[in-house]
């Protein structure tokens, strides 16, 4: 059996130069513990033998947050095109023991790091993993980023966004108040 290929092989896959690229992806977590604690990615950075991400775990709610037990950065895999799995080569201090930071979060406070993977073989469409996280796709061609998404680990889509429950939301409608009423008192609208 002989196969005879319209395109010469050398040239059917893009060749990815090395670089910097912004992501700002929020990714959300399916854990009750962790439902206030997004992943958010920020960048992404391709050198000749590795690649690293930016990111940072944040406290959306609006009281601290601290993890006894939980995830820490070497729990985050790397899946190429081809479905090949990388495990981090290097993580950063503030997320080696765990993604809280010492003492716990304050609210709206980042923990920030960095998680360096080495440098997938088919780097044309990558997913980032996080246990119980969504996953980020990212999807890359000749001229660098074309896409990045926010997906399930398998690409499909992300976890539905949880309802409020009754707290949150009187919550919110007392923060919206008390931010207008500020404003209203900064601008020197007294009638507000």
């Amino acid at each position: 059996m002989s196969f005879a290929l319209d395109t010469p092989l050398a040239a059917a896959g893009s060749v990815i130069d090395e670089g910097s690229f912004t992501i700002e992806q929020s990714l959300k977590s399916g854990e009750s513990a962790l439902r206030d604690i997004s992943l958010d990615v920020t960048d992404m950075t391709i050198e000749a033998d590795q690649i690293s991400f930016a990111i940072a775990f944040t406290n959306n709610g609006s009281q601290g947050y601290d993890l006894l037990v939980g995830p820490s950065g070497s729990d985050a895999r790397l899946l190429d095109a081809e479905g090949v799995q990388y495990e981090p080569t290097d993580v950063s201090a503030t997320l080696a023991e765990g993604i809280a930071p010492a003492g716990g979060w304050l609210p709206k406070q980042a923990n920030t790091g960095t998680l360096t993977f080495e440098r997938p073989a088919a780097l044309n469409e990558l997913r980032l993993t996080f246990p119980s996280y969504d996953a980020l796709t990212i999807r890359l061609d000749e001229r660098g980023l074309a896409s990045a998404e926010v997906t399930s680990a398998t690409g499909g889509a992300p976890q539905p966004t949880p309802t409020l429950d009754a707290e949150e939301l009187a919550l919110n409608e007392l923060r919206s108040f008390i931010e207008a009423q500020s404003a209203a008192l900064a601008s020197g609208d007294r009638e507000a």
